[in-house]
């Protein structure tokens, strides 16, 4: 079923997602978050304890939830520009609190000594 406009990426993730349904690529998302997490606290872990890490799980589990999302992203009609001005506010407030933990802190440090 080619769906005219769409690019052919697009069209392979609903493939999938329309083939599996909409509910179970959910819990699909769910499930491969879980496994970035444990991946990510197996990473530290092993880096804090000094024994030798790889990020090549790190990469497969990032891969997994963005193959899934991009389905979803597909299914809802959301392109990545959609998402990108929400992304970039979201960084920015990020980063603003930062800045103010920062001043913050040293100005602790400085009231403190």
């Amino acid at each position: 079923m080619k769906q005219i406009g769409l690019s052919k990426e697009t069209q392979d993730y609903l493939s999938i997602i329309n083939y599996f349904g909409l509910e179970h690529q959910l819990r699909k998302l769910d499930e491969e978050y879980g496994e970035l997490i444990r991946a990510i606290i197996s990473y530290v872990t092993r880096q804090e304890a000094g024994l030798p890490v790889d990020k090549y799980t790190l990469i497969t589990e990032i891969a997994d939830i963005n193959t899934v999302l991009k389905q979803i992203m597909a299914y809802f009609e959301i392109e990545t520009a959609d998402v990108k001005p929400e992304m970039r506010y979201k960084l920015n407030r990020t980063l603003a609190l930062v800045a103010k933990e920062k001043r913050k802190n040293d100005s602790e440090i400085h009231t403190s000594s």
